[in-house]
């Protein structure tokens, strides 16, 4: 998706996302237990909502995103001095091999036109035993509600995803690029969304 896009969308963003407030709440909560006294990075962090949640717990946290726009809108506010915002690509994270503990990417991969290339980043970056949490709304199999409301957010915002994954065709997608899935858990939200924790194969 254009870098463009997320700039102009950058400043409406956090209260675009309020109508999934619960869904990350939860979300932040199962990620908290997996990231105490860890190496975090998050990858496509957007305005921040989940690593100024996570931060806290952290040794450190990095989080990451390409939209100069995003991290702009992310360093305001409130946040752990654990935490520092970065520029830059998840297809080229500007990090030292096996540098991290924990790698969150939430709600990114099916909007990313090669995320297969984003995980290799992630594994390249990623300590042998680490864990990769991939929150990820499912814009497949969706009710007559959802259906409305996507198409009406693509006409007014542009949004478009680039992969319309099931659940199990999503599971599939990540033990194909070489991860093993330890624990997958479905969150309501707006749209369907799987919560998963990854190892390497």
């Amino acid at each position: 998706m254009e870098k463009q896009f997320w700039d102009r969308f950058a400043p409406v963003y956090d209260r675009f996302m309020k109508k999934d407030e619960a869904a990350y709440r939860e979300i932040c909560s199962l990620i908290k237990e997996k990231a105490d006294g860890k190496k975090v990075l998050e990858v496509c962090t957007g305005t921040g909502l989940i690593a100024k949640e996570v931060a806290d717990v952290t040794e450190y946290m990095y989080a990451l995103d390409y939209s100069a726009k995003m991290i702009e809108q992310a360093k305001k506010g409130r946040y752990s001095e654990k935490l520092e915002f970065v520029t830059g690509d998840a297809m080229n994270l500007p990090f030292s091999d096996e540098s991290f503990d924990l790698v969150i990417i939430s709600n990114a991969l099916h909007i990313l036109p090669e995320p297969e290339k984003a995980l290799g980043e992630i594994r390249r970056v990623l300590k042998p035993e680490g864990l990769m949490i991939a929150p990820t709304f499912i814009h497949a199999k969706m009710n007559a509600g959802q259906n409305l409301l996507a198409g009406a957010m693509g006409g007014f915002t542009g949004f478009k995803t680039e992969h319309a994954w099931t659940r199990d065709t999503f599971v599939d997608f990540l033990h194909d690029n070489g991860w093993r899935i330890r624990r997958g858990k479905v969150i309501r939200a707006s749209f369907p969304e799987i919560y998963v924790e990854c190892m390497k194969k």
